[in-house]
């Protein structure tokens, strides 16, 4: 992490950092912990916009991991069916792996 004095603090990802080591059920653990937090903080009457962005992230992040999980266990068919699963995050995932999927091809691998 680094310090930023407007937000706090902003995280830098590295392939061999420990949050690239973390799995689809550490997200989900994370996600709802956030979502505790928010609603502590909104119960104490503190504006709670960055943790609800931060966990919206999360969140999105953890549905993209879930449907590259049901992919890697059941192909495409389970990537559909965790897309349907994720709601309103399914636009990001799919947007994710296009967005790789084409990084990939104009790399050339």
């Amino acid at each position: 992490f680094k310090l930023v004095e407007a937000c706090g603090y902003y995280a830098v990802e590295r392939a061999d950092s420990l949050s690239n080591r973390h799995g689809t059920d550490d997200l989900t653990r994370l996600a709802n912990a956030l979502q505790r937090f928010e609603g502590r903080v909104s119960s104490l009457g503190q504006p709670a916009e960055s943790v609800t962005t931060y966990r919206r992230n999360i969140q999105k992040r953890g549905a993209l991991r879930a449907a590259l999980d049901a992919k890697r266990a059941d192909g495409w068919i389970g990537f559909a069916k965790a897309c349907k699963d994720a709601g309103p995050d399914a636009a990001y995932v799919v947007r994710e792996l296009v967005t790789d999927k084409i990084s990939t091809l104009v790399r050339g691998r």
